[in-house]
């Protein structure tokens, strides 16, 4: 699994905590999009890479997707 594919199955669409911007769920395409931003803040905080796991997939939610607007039980 990767590691899009692994935050999809938590975020995305009928996820474990499926989270939505304007009503709308995360995508893998967007996922994918905003992880060049993830690095670019996992160098600023000196966060080291542990591989994909659920540390990075939640460092990815606050940092990352929180900061884009996506929210937990936004209406659907």
């Amino acid at each position: 699994m990767t590691f899009i594919d692994y935050v999809y199955s938590f975020y995305g669409k009928d996820g474990v905590y499926e989270l939505r911007k304007a009503g709308k769920p995360l995508t893998e395409r967007m996922i994918a999009a905003l992880l060049p931003e993830m690095e670019q803040k996992m160098k600023a905080k000196k966060w080291r890479w542990g591989g994909g796991d659920s540390m990075d997939r939640e460092f990815f939610r606050e940092e990352v997707l929180e900061a884009h607007g996506y929210k937990e039980g936004e209406s659907k």
